[in-house]
């Protein structure tokens, strides 16, 4: 577990939400490791069923899941539950819920283990902002359970999923840098400083309630391309000079020639 950046995420491997899940979060820890962040790299870890099963066939070893003793997918759902502060449940629509996605909320409910149901199709930003308010709740929610349909069940489940837990990790990480640096404080009333650092966060927390509220984009340029993601530099080949007058150069050197007893006279 890194010590800067404490956080777990978990899930069971099965396609749809579970696998965009975890895809999202070596994604992101793969981004961190190329901007050498590596202190800010999650966990990724879950329990799979026994042969590593999924509806898509069994899943691949890269997956860092360990298997159950059986291959019923009941005891994944359960022993993820189990392991893990809190779950987080991510639909497409209200009430579409496939049978797996039910018995673990139920399942969710019967070990009074905290649990946030999420509909993909609604507003991006608000929902991420729901979901961190909710982790850094007065439980402070450190490993977090997904789960979901799979894909045969709600087709196109993994894209949003996938684009709302690698979105939700980069606001994670934003989210404890600034608790983190706001406790580090005694929150002493009496003293100035103290009451500085309280009215800083609550202008950062004031300003985060106005997001859902800002006007989206109403036209999109034909040409061009919005994200909110993170850029991967990965790929992006080394600089090539140009071979076009090579022979001469882009600047000039100056010689200057001072006295030194010009300004400084004899001593």
């Amino acid at each position: 577990m890194t010590q800067n950046f404490n956080f777990i995420i978990r899930s069971g491997g099965q396609s749809g939400v579970d696998i965009g899940t975890l895809d999202a979060a070596k994604d992101f820890n793969n981004l961190k490791k190329d901007l050498n962040e590596h202190n800010k790299i999650i966990d990724i870890t879950g329990w799979c069923p026994k042969g590593r099963k999924s509806e898509n066939g069994p899943i691949p070893t890269d997956y860092p899941l360990k298997e159950t003793k059986t291959a019923e997918y009941s005891e994944r759902t359960e022993l993820n539950i189990k392991d893990s502060e809190a779950t987080l449940i991510l639909l497409l629509e209200k009430n579409n819920a496939d049978k797996g996605t039910q018995y673990t909320i139920d399942k969710a409910k019967e070990y009074q283990k905290p649990f946030k149901i999420i509909i993909l199709n609604e507003n991006l930003q608000e929902n991420i902002q729901q979901v961190v308010n909710w982790l850094n709740g007065s439980q402070q929610i450190n490993h977090l359970n997904v789960g979901g349909p799979r894909e045969s069940n709600a087709k196109g489940i993994y894209a949003k999923a996938y684009e709302f837990i690698f979105e939700l990790l980069n606001e994670i990480k934003c989210s404890k840098k600034l608790n983190k640096w706001c406790d580090s404080f005694n929150f002493d009333h009496d003293d100035a400083e103290n009451k500085t650092a309280l009215e800083i966060k609550s202008k950062f927390e004031a300003s985060d309630a106005k997001i859902p509220d800002l006007p989206e984009i109403s036209q999109a340029h034909s040409g061009a391309i919005y994200t909110s993601r993170l850029l991967n530099f990965r790929n992006i080949s080394g600089p090539l000079n140009s071979k076009i007058n090579q022979s001469t150069s882009d600047s000039k050197q100056i010689n200057l020639f001072i006295s030194e007893d010009k300004f400084f006279g004899d001593d």
